[in-house]
């Protein structure tokens, strides 16, 4: 009899566990299977949404191996404001919707990546991972609390060339890629001619402002000179600075407690409670859009600023 009951309330809590998973919120990246040379789609999805209003999801994936091509957004989390440059790694996948009333719970497939594979793919598997960051709040819902989600990778099983031991890159599997004689690139002495010191990677800087992502709707922001520029009003006013506008001057006056700032479109000085400090980019018009250099503006106010590479955000915190 003790054993009947003790196999009963084993069966009941392996029932509960499994009810348990089968309620985790969960981002699933499909699989697929390609030939070297073809164009294949890999779908984001989600199952079991408890309710969502902003989610920053990084995509990485062997680029030795594929391109990415396109990115169709489902358009069933709101605003979409993913990365325009498509060959950054990791892809930004960026969704928010400031005007929503309440938390969006929609299901199923988010976005769609199509990658085209290289000719010179090695035969192998190719993991397709998205991730996001728990502690800056990657992902929260309308109470801007943060959101879990459990995560199921994918990958793309490509039928290519024989693995001769030549390639690098790609899965444990066999992934890599086999690169031809004109593939080879010989630096030159003319590289500066490439360079230009306005770089524009729209809707691949986010901003943080202690750990909520900022959201950019007429003009994202901006790196000149190896510095993030952003709206002039939204950092000020999410720093919760009173902003004051002299368009005879082209000048802006900001203050929040007893710190006040001071810049001048096009000048290279910036007034901090009257103290002039030396800014490396000038604040500017950009679109029609007055961008400031964010750094400078928050650490003049006392906040910390950083820089994460890998998702190419600025975190500002107070």
């Amino acid at each position: 009899m003790k054993k009947l009951c003790l196999l009963l309330v084993m069966m009941l809590l392996m029932v509960n566990v499994t009810a348990f998973a089968d309620d985790e919120a969960k981002i699933e990246v499909s699989g697929a299977e390609a030939k070297a040379g073809e164009t294949v789609e890999v779908t984001v999805s989600l199952e079991n949404n408890p309710g969502i209003i902003s989610m920053l999801l990084s995509v990485t994936y062997d680029r030795s191996a594929m391109t990415l091509k396109e990115v169709k957004d489902a358009g069933i989390l709101g605003e979409s404001l993913h990365s325009n440059n498509l060959g950054v790694n990791p892809y930004i996948l960026f969704w928010s919707n400031g005007t929503a009333k309440s938390d969006i719970t929609a299901n199923g497939t988010i976005a769609t990546l199509m990658f085209e594979i290289s000719e010179n793919a090695v035969t192998g598997d190719y993991p397709i991972k998205v991730s996001y960051d728990k502690k800056q709040d990657g992902i929260f819902n309308f109470d801007m609390d943060p959101v879990d989600f459990a995560i199921e990778n994918g990958s793309i099983s490509v039928e290519g060339i024989a693995d001769s031991g030549q390639h690098t890159g790609g899965s444990k599997s066999g992934g890599g890629y086999v690169a031809k004689p004109d593939d080879e690139k010989t630096p030159t002495e003319d590289t500066d001619e490439q360079e230009t010191e306005f770089v524009d990677h729209s809707g691949d800087v986010l901003v943080t402002v202690n750990g909520k992502f900022l959201v950019f709707v007429d003009q994202k922001p901006v790196i000149v000179g190896d510095r993030t520029l952003v709206p002039l009003r939204a950092i000020f006013e999410t720093l919760g600075a009173n902003v004051k506008w002299d368009d005879a001057a082209k000048t802006v006056t900001a203050n929040r407690g007893d710190v006040e700032i001071s810049l001048t479109i096009g000048s290279d000085r910036l007034y901090v409670n009257g103290a002039e400090k030396i800014v490396d980019v000038p604040a500017q018009i950009i679109n029609s859009r007055t961008m400031v250099p964010i750094r400078v503006i928050a650490e003049s106010f006392g906040c910390n600023v950083e820089w994460n590479e890998e998702n190419r955000t600025v975190i500002v915190t107070e």
